[in-house]
């Protein structure tokens, strides 16, 4: 893989992560990532090729990661959740898309009522969850096989 570009088409800020909201579901504290969403889950993504040794030159490797975030948030009001959805699609040297693949996924303190909220902790789940993620889309076989030269596959999950 040469390289990976990700799109966030999320209805957020383009730096907000996750939001603790009060009794009347206002806004009491958030957390925002230095860098906007979709850089930092295209650097997530990166490192994760890059560990599993896929990651090649830009321009000499056939293949590129084109991601489409539609969800990466957390959430608490009065459980703490994180959610994502997320397309990933790998693109040959013509421009035509040899695998597609898609997340949808959530985690939570399984209904638990958090009264001493930490922002530090909804950032932490997010983070958890889209590593955990990016781990499944990776290791899947069908990805593997495209990226060794096994051919188009087209998968979902």
């Amino acid at each position: 893989v040469s390289g990976v570009v990700a799109s966030d088409v999320r209805d957020e800020k383009p730096n907000r992560v996750a939001t603790i909201r009060g009794g009347y579901g206002n806004p009491i504290e958030v957390l925002d990532t230095a860098r906007p969403v979709g850089e930092e889950v295209a650097a997530v993504v990166t490192s994760a090729l890059q560990a599993r040794g896929l990651l090649g030159q830009a321009g000499a490797a056939p293949y590129r990661i084109q991601l489409v975030i539609r969800t990466l948030y957390g959430n608490q009001y009065f459980v703490r959740k994180a959610y994502i959805d997320m397309d990933l699609k790998v693109i040959d040297r013509t421009g035509v898309a040899v695998y597609t693949d898609t997340v949808k996924n959530e985690r939570g303190n399984g209904g638990a009522l958090d009264l001493f909220p930490k922002i530090e902790d909804l950032g932490k789940l997010v983070q958890e969850l889209l590593s955990a993620s990016v781990d499944s889309m990776l290791d899947r076989p069908a990805l593997r096989a495209v990226l060794s030269g096994g051919g188009r596959q087209a998968i979902g999950s």
